[in-house]
C-alpha cells in the first residue's frame, strides 16, 4: 500500500455534473452491459438504492448526478470511474488504520466502492466523519466498503498523566497504549507544566491530591490561562469522602476551568475508550 501526502479534497457527495452529458455516459455503460433501454431507470434505482421516481428524474436531467452515485454505478459494472467522471480525484479523509493491535491516526484517499472487499489488501468504511481502514480479510458483510490509497500516518496523540504515586501514571500508560495513545508520566506538577510549554498534550489526567496540603489547582489554572483554554482535563480523586478533599473545591474547579472529575479507583479501560473516541474521531487535517 502506497503511503504519501494526500492531495486536495474533492467532495464525492456534492459535486454535480453536466446532466445531459453524464446521463449519456451512464446509458452507454448500461447498454454495454446488456441492460435494455426500458430497464435503465429501474436498474440505476436498484444500484443506487433510490426511488424509481428519483432515478427517472436523473435520466430526464431534473436531478443532478453526484460523484458518489457515479462511483457506485461504475463499481457495479466494474468500469473505471473515469468513464463517467472527467478529472476524477479521490476524496481525502481522516482515518484510523487498524492493521495491528494498536490503532493509528492517518489521512487517506478514499476511492470507489469495492464489490469484493475481502479480496483487497486494505479497504475502508465511514464511521461518522472518520474512515476506518482495515485489511480486507477482516470485513463485515453489512458494511459498504471503499478502496483506499495514499495513506499518510500521523503521530500518535500524546497525553499527560500526573500522580504523586508513580504506579498510577504507569497504569494509565499501560492501558492507553493499547488504544494507540502515548502517555507522558509525571509525579509532580512543576515538571508537567515545564514540559507542557513545549509539548502539545492533547489531554490531561491529573490526580487532585498531590502530597500533603497540595492539589492540582495551580497546575490546572496555568494550563487554562497559559497553555489551552479547551484541552480536556480529567481530575481523579480518591478522597472525596474524606477531610482531605472538599466537594465545593472541585465544584469550583469544574465551574471555572471546565474539567471532569472522576473518583478513584477509576475504570481505566472506560476512560481510555472515552479519550480514544475524543482524540481519534475528530478532524486532524
Amino acid at each position: 500500500m502506497h503511503i504519501s501526502k494526500p492531495t486536495r479534497t474533492v467532495s464525492n457527495k456534492t459535486m454535480k455534473h453536466d446532466n445531459n452529458e453524464t446521463t449519456e455516459k451512464v446509458k452507454a455503460i448500461l447498454n454495454k452491459h446488456g441492460v435494455s433501454e426500458r430497464q435503465h431507470i429501474k436498474t440505476v434505482a436498484s444500484i443506487l438504492n433510490i426511488a424509481y421516481v428519483s432515478s427517472r428524474q436523473k435520466f430526464s436531467s431534473d436531478r443532478a448526478w453526484t460523484n458518489d452515485q457515479l462511483s457506485r454505478i461504475a463499481a457495479y459494472f466494474r468500469e473505471p470511474i473515469e468513464s463517467l467522471v472527467c478529472n476524477y480525484r479521490p476524496s481525502v479523509g481522516n482515518g484510523i488504520l487498524h492493521v495491528s493491535g494498536m490503532p493509528k491516526r492517518c489521512v487517506c484517499e478514499i476511492g470507489l466502492p469495492v464489490t469484493v472487499p475481502e479480496a483487497e489488501e486494505l479497504v475502508t468504511y465511514q464511521e461518522g466523519d472518520v474512515f476506518i481502514v482495515l485489511p480486507g480479510s477482516q470485513i463485515r458483510n453489512d458494511i459498504r466498503y471503499f478502496s483506499v490509497s495514499n495513506i499518510r500516518l500521523l503521530p500518535p496523540p500524546v497525553i499527560a498523566a500526573l500522580d504523586d504515586n508513580p504506579d498510577v501514571p504507569q497504569s494509565i500508560a499501560d492501558v492507553f497504549s493499547r488504544k494507540g495513545i502515548s502517555v507522558k508520566q509525571f509525579v509532580d506538577s512543576e515538571t508537567l507544566i515545564a514540559e507542557a510549554k513545549y509539548e502539545n498534550f492533547e489531554y490531561y489526567i491529573l490526580d487532585w491530591v498531590l502530597g500533603d496540603d497540595k492539589t492540582a489547582e495551580a497546575a490546572i489554572s496555568i494550563i487554562r490561562s497559559e497553555l489551552s483554554a479547551s484541552v480536556p482535563i480529567i481530575v481523579l480523586t480518591g478522597e472525596l469522602r474524606t477531610d482531605k478533599v472538599q466537594d465545593s473545591d472541585l465544584a469550583k474547579m469544574v465551574q471555572l476551568y471546565d474539567i471532569s472529575v472522576l473518583e478513584k479507583p477509576a475504570l481505566l479501560e472506560t476512560i481510555a475508550t472515552t479519550v480514544y473516541k475524543r482524540l481519534f474521531f475528530r478532524s486532524l487535517r
